[in-house]
Parts: structure tokens; C-alpha cells; sequence
């Protein structure tokens, strides 16, 4: 293995917190115009700071073993959407990989795992995203280290973070997947930065290289009308060019029905997940969701119901495929829903019915769907522009968008 080689692949014995702590972390040092670049993209300017709801941030699921173990936990604030994004790849892993180790775990408790499976899952996730992103071109990991990694200058702001960022490249897919399990500790660190880590490394083209200024172009171009705004608004939340290039591997700002056209071609785009949105009919529909992004390869949708991010999911790859089990199935929701305190968290599945009208009618015979006077709930809305005429049962649960 050639000395350039081993700069690009890590091989850390001791633990990532180790690393950073006796100052050992090794990989590339960012340098003054990366961070200038890297900041511009993101924040808006070289100058500016990062928002708060995203420092101190890390990955971290709910307890092993317990109801929504599979999930992560999602603040309320702008990292929600990221996060949901990522949970989307992690139910994928958990729930359809037949490589993973976790295949093996009884379908009766896959929706809790444990903290072994929690850790496989994620590192498959994590892996399963930057594949996306990047076509398979490996992907890069960004911690910061107890030191900057250069000097101030007039047309940085010094941020506390972006300055101290050490560069992990990996060229493929299972030397990305080592990397991140050998400083998996730094990605879950309470109160660390692992979102910001992560975060980092999405943000640059399939080429393997960084988002520089060479290449930002490319980027930009995805991002159409909307590449001088940054990915993170003022508000700390997710701009749509953003949590397409997360779900669909390119940083379109639209929405389109199956084929896309764009300056070098056209573009397919059908992939795991569909974003679904729904806030009030008009507003609605200057989205355009296409059918085809309706139709998912897996059966998990991203949600966005009024701004509320959520993911809609169901074990059962085939459901997509037949017609017959689209009659009348169950879709899980998470969108790591807060009850009332001291109430028992419990799973919400919706059970979906296709045929059965009779319900329908009684309901109609009794007006209880007098729509003068019950507003009906903006996610069964967003499920009916996949399913038309579905009915839609909560299960004793108190219907809700979080």
C-alpha cells in the first residue's frame, strides 16, 4: 500500500474521542479557501456563523430494545429534516439489506433493535447515503480536532468548528464504511458534532472531491434558481435543493414528474423515498410531486405535512408490487412524535384501506364527514395523493402531524 494511500484510508486503533483528545487525529487539514467555500454553500458567506441548532449535534437513537428503537431522535428545529432524510436510509438498511448482519433478527422485534443492531444500521445508513450522494464514489468524513487548521484571515469569521476540520476521503464503498465505524464514536457523541460531520461531507460531487470552489460550480448548477441561497436558511432549516440531493443524489430544487430535464440530458429520478408534501391546496400544488416519485422502489416515504417532517414506512417490500396488498395494508409513522408528558410512547400505524367502502359510506349516512366542519388531517391528505380513495384508520391513535 503506497504512503499516499494510507493519508486517504483510516486505520484508527484508538477510539475517535481518543484521537481528538491527545491531538492524533490524522487526515487531511482543511485549508482557508475549502472553509471559505464550504461555508459559503452552506451558511451563505465565509463570514458567517453556524446556527446553533446544529452544533452540538450528533446521531443518537432512542433505547435499544424499546418502541421506537429504529428511530433517531429529531429536535424539533431545522435538523429535523436532515435527520428524517438519514432515517429513511437507516430503515432501508434495517428493514431490506440482505447483506446486513441484522437480516438474521426475528421479524417480530426488527423495529427494536438493539444497540448492536442500532450501530450496524447506522453505519449501513450512513454508508447507503453517501453511495447516493456521491454515485459510489466513496465519500468523505470531516471531524474537527482541538486546533485550528490555519490562521485567521479578513474574509473568514473564525466559527469554532469549520476552521478545525481534519479530511477523511474514502474512494469506495467498504473503505467508507470502515471509516465510519472507527469513528462511530465521534458521530454519536452526545452533544458532539456528528451531524455537522456528516453534513460536511455530503456537501461535494460524485468526482470524490471536496465541494471546492472548482467544483461548487457543478453544484450550483443543480441548484438552478436557487445556488446563491444557502442550504441552510436563517432559520436553520433544510432548503428543498438540500434534502433532494439527500434523497435523490442531485440538488434539484423541483419536484418533477419522472424525467427531469436538465442541461446535460435527461434525468430519471425514481429512488427509495418520495417526498410527499402538503401544507393547503395551492400552496401544495406549486410542488408538483410526480407520480413516479409517488411510486417508490421501497416502500418508505418521506413527509413534510405543514412544515412537520415525518417518514411513512412498511416492512414488507413486496407491498409495492402487488395490487392485491395494496387493497389493505399498514404503514408505520415516525416522526419521533412528543406526547404529553408522563404519556406512554407507543408505534403509530395507520391502516390503509383501498376497498372497503362500506365504512366510507356509513360514516357519509351519519355526516361525520361534513367537511364545512372537520378539517381533514394533512398527513391522511398527503397519503391520499398516493392513494385516492384510501381510508385511513389511526388505531386508537389521536390523529397528529409532528
Amino acid at each position: 500500500m503506497s504512503s499516499h494511500k494510507r493519508d486517504r484510508v483510516v486505520y484508527a486503533r484508538a477510539g475517535g474521542e481518543d484521537l481528538i483528545q491527545n491531538g492524533q487525529l490524522n487526515g487531511e487539514p482543511i485549508e482557508p479557501d475549502m472553509a471559505m467555500a464550504l461555508k459559503t454553500i452552506v451558511w451563505g458567506s465565509a463570514c458567517s456563523q453556524i446556527c446553533p441548532y446544529w452544533q452540538g449535534m450528533s446521531f443518537s437513537f432512542h433505547s435499544g430494545g424499546d418502541v421506537n428503537a429504529f428511530g433517531l431522535k429529531c429536535p424539533s428545529n431545522g435538523t429535523k429534516n436532515f435527520l428524517i432524510c438519514v432515517q429513511a436510509y437507516i430503515l432501508k438498511n434495517l428493514l431490506f439489506d440482505k447483506k446486513a448482519k441484522n437480516s438474521i433478527h426475528q421479524k417480530t422485534n426488527i423495529l427494536r433493535p438493539t444497540d448492536r443492531i442500532q450501530s450496524e444500521i447506522l453505519i449501513g445508513g450512513l454508508t447507503s447515503l453517501f453511495s447516493k450522494v456521491s454515485e459510489g464514489h466513496g465519500g468523505i468524513l470531516c471531524f474537527p480536532s482541538s486546533d485550528n487548521c490555519f490562521e485567521p484571515t479578513s474574509n473568514y469569521t473564525m466559527d469554532g468548528i469549520t476552521e478545525k476540520l481534519h479530511i477523511f476521503r474514502s474512494d469506495k464503498e467498504e473503505e467508507l464504511r470502515s471509516t465510519i465505524k472507527k469513528f462511530l464514536s465521534l458521530i454519536t457523541q452526545e452533544n458532539g458534532n456528528g451531524l455537522l460531520s456528516i453534513f460536511g461531507g455530503i456537501v461535494r460531487k460524485p468526482n470524490g472531491l471536496w465541494a471546492y470552489p472548482r467544483n461548487l460550480k457543478s453544484l450550483k448548477k443543480e441548484m438552478q434558481d436557487q445556488k446563491d441561497t444557502p442550504m441552510i436558511d436563517s432559520n436553520g432549516d433544510c432548503i428543498q435543493p438540500l434534502l433532494n440531493l439527500l434523497l435523490l443524489g442531485r440538488a434539484t430544487p423541483y419536484l418533477h414528474n419522472g424525467i427531469m430535464c436538465t442541461d446535460d440530458g435527461m434525468m430519471l429520478i425514481r429512488n427509495l423515498v418520495i417526498l410527499k408534501k402538503w401544507f393547503n391546496e395551492d400552496k401544495t400544488a406549486l410542488f408538483n410531486v410526480g407520480s413516479r416519485l409517488k411510486t417508490s422502489i421501497y416502500p418508505i416515504w418521506i413527509t413534510c405535512c405543514n412544515q412537520q417532517y415525518g417518514i411513512l414506512f412498511n416492512p414488507n417490500k413486496e407491498l409495492m408490487k402487488s395490487y392485491q396488498a395494496e387493497r389493505r395494508f399498514q404503514l408505520f409513522y415516525y416522526a419521533d412524535h412528543r406526547g404529553k408528558k408522563d404519556e406512554v410512547i407507543e408505534e403509530t400505524t395507520l391502516t390503509i384501506n383501498n376497498s372497503n367502502t362500506n365504512q366510507q359510506n356509513k360514516d357519509l349516512d351519519y355526516g361525520l364527514h361534513d367537511f364545512d366542519e372537520i378539517e381533514e388531517n394533512p398527513l391522511e391528505q398527503a397519503i391520499k395523493s398516493k392513494w385516492s380513495a384510501a381510508h385511513i384508520e389511526w388505531n386508537k391513535t389521536t390523529p397528529y402531524v409532528w
